[in-house]
């Protein structure tokens, strides 16, 4: 993807580009289900992650208002020839992997 966007300076000069992949959609509980399901899977078979739901008021306050969707528009990146190529469920395998190999150094860097 970066080479694309390096590759496109006049179209992506100063320019906010989403990035993900709309095929990717889901909801939060669903993503935090996939997320629990995939650490015990390949991590700890042992653990018991707990999921808890919390009302959007009681987690920002008052007055939040949250839109119903979240789909990233890619339009940018793939009208300079990009496309989307992983799925959310290799997304989150591989971002947790990373994040479980180098916990040690991530907790040094930014703490528990």
């Amino acid at each position: 993807m970066l080479e694309v966007i390096v590759a496109h300076p006049r179209e992506t000069n100063r320019q906010i580009i989403n990035v993900g992949n709309p095929a990717n959609e889901s909801t939060i509980a669903n993503f935090a289900k996939l997320m629990a399901d995939t650490y015990v899977k390949h991590f700890d078979p042992a653990a018991r992650p707990v999921i808890q739901s919390v009302a959007s008021t009681e987690f920002y306050g008052k007055g939040y208002e949250d839109c119903d969707r979240r789909m990233p528009d890619t339009s940018k990146l793939t009208a300079i020839g990009w496309k989307p190529k992983v799925g959310l469920e290799d997304t989150v395998m591989k971002s947790m992997q990373y994040f479980v190999q180098n916990k040690t150094r991530l907790v040094e860097m930014l703490g528990d």
